[in-house]
């Protein structure tokens, strides 16, 4: 079925519906929307599978750089001794 003559079917089967099953039908078009718009932002993910947004980077970025200009970081030798010693 080509795309127009589906768009005709649904309209006719809008058209002959009750309020709950137009209902129904809105419900799944906004998640449907939902989701795309959802997925349209994700950017990146986590090693461990988690999405991240643009937002969600430069929120990090920003605390990253909010840190190391109040000093809470550890230079490389405190990092390699950490390690090694193990």
């Amino acid at each position: 079925m080509e795309t127009v003559e589906l768009k005709n079917k649904l309209v006719d089967i809008i058209n002959s519906s009750d309020e709950r099953f137009l209902r129904m039908v809105k419900a799944l078009h906004q998640t449907y929307n939902e989701d795309i718009s959802v997925k349209a932002d994700i950017v990146a993910y986590t090693f461990k599978g988690t999405p991240l947004t643009k937002t969600d980077i430069v929120k990090n970025n920003r605390e990253a750089i909010n840190s190391i200009e109040r000093g809470e970081f550890k230079t490389h030798s405190q990092i390699r001794q950490k390690y090694v010693s193990q």
